[in-house]
């Protein structure tokens, strides 16, 4: 029940998993020798990968797919890919922005929409959907809500977590995290 230590860990978990890689752990232990290692390059068979084809006499030139580059690429069209939705949903959130409904409550800019869409927070700005269907005892509570998040800048730990799912996209967890975030804030 203690909200604020389970969002500390679950962003120290992030953190941490972004960090840990890039820590360099040294001991001096012996490594585990190679194959080559134990036995000389004499005793290893020579083992011939292509040839002449049987049918025409001629050799065959095969370009080998090199499975590297074919992981490399897909990572790249995929981060490609949650990039650009990234942009795409800060391009439909600055244009929510723009509307002619908003005013101001406390510390925060609440933006109001008749659109069938959802009521949220990011940062100082409370977006409000179909705000014709709600009365002004509603939308009081919904923006005393909403105001609890944006103090506690919930929408950083969301944020956190879009980026870095940009970079790590294929990682499942992200989703679970990302869930598991709006849950908690709620």
């Amino acid at each position: 029940t203690d909200f604020k230590a389970q969002r500390l860990f679950l962003l120290a978990a992030v953190i941490t998993s972004l960090i840990f890689p890039l820590v360099h752990i040294s001991y001096s232990q012996p490594h585990i020798p190679s194959l080559s290692e134990l036995l000389p390059s004499y005793l290893l068979p020579e083992l011939i990968i292509g040839g002449q084809d049987s049918l025409s006499g001629t050799q065959s030139l095969q370009v080998p797919i090199n499975p590297k580059y074919l992981v490399e690429l897909l990572y790249i069209a995929g981060s490609i890919f949650f990039l650009a939705r990234f942009v795409l949903q800060l391009i439909q959130l600055m244009r929510r922005l723009s509307s002619p409904t908003s005013y101001r409550v406390g510390e925060c800019n609440v933006v109001e929409s008749t659109e069938n869409k959802h009521t949220f927070s990011f940062f100082k700005f409370i977006f409000l959907g179909q705000s014709d269907g709600l009365t002004a005892e509603e939308k009081t509570k919904i923006i005393q809500h909403e105001t609890v998040h944006a103090r506690q800048l919930h929408s950083l730990d969301l944020l956190l977590v879009n980026i870095v799912g940009i970079f790590f996209w294929f990682n499942p967890f992200l989703k679970i995290y990302k869930k598991t975030f709006i849950q908690l804030h709620e």
